[in-house]
This record gives C-alpha cells, sequence and structure tokens, in this order.
C-alpha cells in the first residue's frame, strides 16, 4: 500500500512539473502533442506570409545557391506561392499556375480552397513532392490547408521530439517526422509562437549522409493585409495550356475509343475469387473479394520476391494515407507468395510489408491479404506485378495499371472513383 501512495504521489509531481514547465521546455512532452500544438497555432491564422528560401547543405561541398520558396495565405480564399520555375495564385475562386520553364500558364475554376492533398496534384505537385527542395513548402501548405494535418504527419512517419538546439540567436524546439527508407523531414519551430522557422529535409541513403535540403522561413507575418496583391505577373510571349490539355485530353479519348483497353477488365464486374486475410496477431480468415462489394476499392498485386513492388508499394501507401479518415475506399494488398522461407506464409508476407516500411495498421481502411491458390491473380489476369485495379461501389472496373502507379495518377483515378 505504501508503494502505490508514494507512485502516486510521484506521478503528480510529474505531472505538475508536465504543467509548470515553460513552452519548449515541456519535461516528459511527446511528438504527436507538439505537432498537435503547431498544426493548432496555424488552424487559428487568419493570414500567413514568409520569405521562404531554400538550398541544398553538402557537407563535401559549398553551400547551394539558395531558391525562393514563398507561401501567402489568407482565409478563406486568399493563396500564392512561388518555387523555383513554378507560381501559383488562387483568388477569386480562379487557381491560375504559371509555369515559367514552359513559358505556360493554366486556370481553373475552383469551388473552394482545395486540401493540401487537392491542390498538390498535377504541376505543383511534380515540382514540390518531385524534388527534395520542395518538400518543406508542401508541409507548410498541409499545415496552412489541411483539415486534419497530424493525421497526416503520422500517416508519414513517427514523431519524435528532439533536443532544442540554438540557430538564428535563439533556441529552438525541433520535431522529427522519422520516414522509414525515405528523408527525415526536421521541423524547428519557436517554442513560444509554435510557428515553424526552419524544415530540413535529411537524406537517409547512406551514399548521401550528411546531405541536407533546408528551407528557412525568414520573416513570418500573420497579419491581414488588404493591398496584398494575390495576382501573378504573367511575362508577354506566355500561352495558356488549357486549350492545347482540352484538345490533347479530346484526341486522347478518342484513341482510346478506337483501342484495346489496357486491361479487359476495365468497364466490367469485378471477378470474385477466394483470399484468405491476415490479421494484426498473424491468423488468417477464409474470405471472398465479393464481401466488400457495395464501396470502392483499390486491389494492388504484389508479392515480396518482387523488385518492383519494393519501390511501388511505398509510394502507393503513401499516397494512400493522404486520404481523408472519411473517404469510404477500401484497400487489399493481395500477396501472391506462395511460400514461406520459414514460418507461416502470413508471417512471411508480414514481415516482407514491414521491411519495405509499409506500417499497414497505420493504413486508414486496408486489409493485407493472401492468393495461396492462385484464384486471385488467374481472375485479374495479373501476367506482371505490381498491378493496381480501382473497382468503384457498383463492382465495375475503372482503370488497371500495370508497373509503377505515378502518385498524380494514382490521386486522379480515387478522385474520379464514386
Amino acid at each position: 500500500m505504501k508503494k502505490k501512495i508514494e507512485s502516486a504521489l510521484l506521478c503528480r509531481v510529474i505531472t505538475s512539473l508536465v504543467l509548470l514547465a515553460p513552452a519548449g521546455q515541456i519535461f516528459g512532452a511527446d511528438g504527436p502533442g507538439q505537432l498537435e500544438r503547431i498544426a493548432d497555432t496555424y488552424s487559428k491564422l487568419k493570414a500567413y506570409s514568409d520569405s521562404g528560401q531554400v538550398r541544398v547543405i553538402n557537407p563535401t561541398a559549398k553551400p547551394g545557391d539558395q531558391q525562393q520558396a514563398l507561401t501567402h495565405f489568407q482565409r478563406p480564399g486568399n493563396l500564392k506561392i512561388s518555387a523555383d520555375d513554378i507560381r501559383l495564385s488562387i483568388a477569386d475562386g480562379k487557381s491560375v499556375t504559371v509555369l515559367d520553364t514552359l513559358r505556360t500558364t493554366r486556370t481553373e475554376t475552383l469551388a473552394r480552397m482545395p486540401q493540401a492533398s487537392e491542390l498538390l496534384v498535377g504541376p505543383l505537385g511534380a515540382a514540390l513532392l518531385g524534388s527534395p527542395m520542395g518538400q518543406p513548402q508542401a508541409l507548410i501548405l498541409h499545415l496552412l490547408l489541411d483539415k486534419k494535418p497530424v493525421e497526416w504527419f503520422a500517416h508519414e512517419g513517427e514523431l519524435v521530439l528532439e533536443k532544442d538546439q540554438d540557430w538564428a540567436g535563439k533556441s529552438w524546439s525541433r520535431l522529427r517526422v522519422n520516414r522509414p527508407l525515405r528523408p527525415d523531414w526536421v521541423l524547428w519551430f519557436d517554442p513560444k509562437t509554435a510557428l515553424v522557422g526552419k524544415i530540413e529535409v535529411v537524406a537517409s541513403d547512406a551514399s548521401t549522409k550528411g546531405l541536407v535540403v533546408s528551407w528557412e522561413s525568414g520573416e513570418i507575418r500573420t497579419q491581414t493585409n488588404s493591398s496584398t496583391s494575390w495576382s501573378l505577373d504573367i511575362p508577354a510571349g506566355y500561352t495558356s495550356v488549357d486549350r492545347q490539355v482540352a484538345e490533347f485530353q479530346k484526341a486522347a479519348m478518342e484513341k482510346k475509343k478506337k483501342e484495346k483497353p489496357e486491361s479487359t477488365l476495365v468497364g466490367k464486374p469485378l471477378p470474385d475469387f477466394p483470399i484468405e486475410l491476415i490479421a494484426t496477431d498473424g491468423k488468417t480468415k477464409a474470405a471472398k473479394i465479393s464481401d466488400f462489394k457495395g464501396q470502392p476499392i483499390l486491389i494492388d498485386v504484389w508479392a515480396t520476391w518482387c523488385g518492383p513492388c519494393r519501390k511501388s508499394l511505398p509510394e502507393l501507401t503513401q499516397t494512400l494515407a493522404t486520404l481523408d479518415s472519411k473517404n469510404p475506399l477500401q484497400t487489399i494488398l493481395l500477396s501472391i507468395d506462395q511460400k514461406a522461407d520459414e514460418g507461416s506464409l502470413a508471417d512471411h508476407v508480414r514481415q516482407g510489408l514491414k521491411k519495405m516500411g509499409v506500417e499497414i495498421e497505420k493504413l486508414p481502411k486496408t486489409s493485407l491479404a493472401l492468393d495461396k491458390t492462385g484464384a486471385g491473380a488467374t481472375a485479374l489476369g495479373a501476367e506482371a506485378i505490381p498491378m493496381t485495379i480501382l473497382v468503384d461501389k457498383a463492382g465495375i472496373v475503372r482503370a488497371v495499371h500495370v508497373g509503377i502507379t505515378p502518385a498524380t495518377t494514382l490521386r486522379k483515378d480515387l478522385a474520379e472513383l464514386k
């Protein structure tokens, strides 16, 4: 009884220390808790404007030239982004994108301000997500635009609070997003304001150890300014790609009508076949694909011995992790492995997935399954893997991709899937 009383008193003392400690020096504070604080701060900002600059820091060479990475935002419907070779403005329900490298512009009508995952599709996503140089700016967009940014960051990796460090004349708190097999992100935030002043993209590959992409916010302004210009300066000679895109899409559709579809499954009901679902404890349960009928489905056919799958699965699941929690999409990761090196086949497949850096427990509405009989591969005509099949809630196959599916293609297909 005495030990229990002492333990309870110790817990109260620790709790008191946590509550009384100054911001940024919270004893026992965890990564998710600090990210909640950062996200809450950005969600309450009526306006945000930085003077962002980004560069590559290589310990074996001179620092690279700085590039602009500016973000300006004002609720409810204004956004302006300037990055290397691409600029975007959202105002008055319209989005204007300028690609300086191609000397082209594109205009779209928007019903509302998109969340970051919706915005980072197309040219802007290719520019920011296709290079580590653009990733810090994409993270700022998630903090400003997403309804649940903490969920998105948590899906990306483990949130770890690191030791405070001095920079630019003051002490900063640091939050690391530990991303298996991918570069880590380190957010430096002011312990008083919870605003992010610096983001580092830290190389994970041993061959590039020490290489860091560093974004610095510069001065951050959070006051609304009615004189702010949300328009873009478009130099003379730039052409609009809207008409070109429309003509290209029309020609592509006409060509597609004349050609044989990529898969004979497209446009037809998804064939039924037996599978074995693998639970988190490794136990299996007999099921059928038809058990998922009535909701949109993504089936990804893969195997632990498949080289391309080791690249495609982390990319595919990273995209799935960005989906809103209300999205009804059911995902089935269907392994066609037939034997295990040791132990049960279910454990072999689960461990193979973990080695790829995929934590299925953190993915929304995702099931891991075995195709032990080969009935699934036969029914789907899976002559090569990885193979991704998208099925609407009526059970009709809407898209089939063989090989590594680009994130932009997958996002587009998912947006169209009903």
